[in-house]
């Protein structure tokens, strides 16, 4: 099975995701694995880079994540840890992954 049959798989559950950053691993993922018409939004918190789009998907503040809550958030960022750390200690429960943990066939 290929890694984008085997991220596909694992995303077929959710039709409202979010990726988390904006930078090359999210690019990759787009280009590669993560199937763009299920991908509803980019977060991202450099300023510098919200209101632009990647792969023609908006790129917002983490703060969209309360007002639109994604059903699973792809993290895409080397600081992955801090990312999960913060989600795990906020309002947000729906499920998140670490893009790489997706390249794991289910049992």
């Amino acid at each position: 099975m290929s890694l984008k049959s085997t991220v596909q798989k694992k995303l077929s559950n959710y039709t409202n995701i979010a990726i988390w950053g904006a930078g090359g691993l999210a690019d990759n993922a787009l280009k590669r694995w993560v199937s763009k018409d299920k991908i509803s939004y980019i977060i991202d918190p450099n300023t510098n880079k919200q209101g632009s789009t990647l792969h023609g998907i908006d790129i917002v503040s983490p703060d969209h994540i309360n007002a639109n809550p994604p059903d699973c958030i792809i993290i895409c960022s080397s600081a992955y840890l801090e990312i999960m750390a913060k989600l795990k200690n906020s309002t947000y429960n729906n499920a998140y992954f670490y893009i790489y943990e997706m390249f794991i066939p289910e049992g």
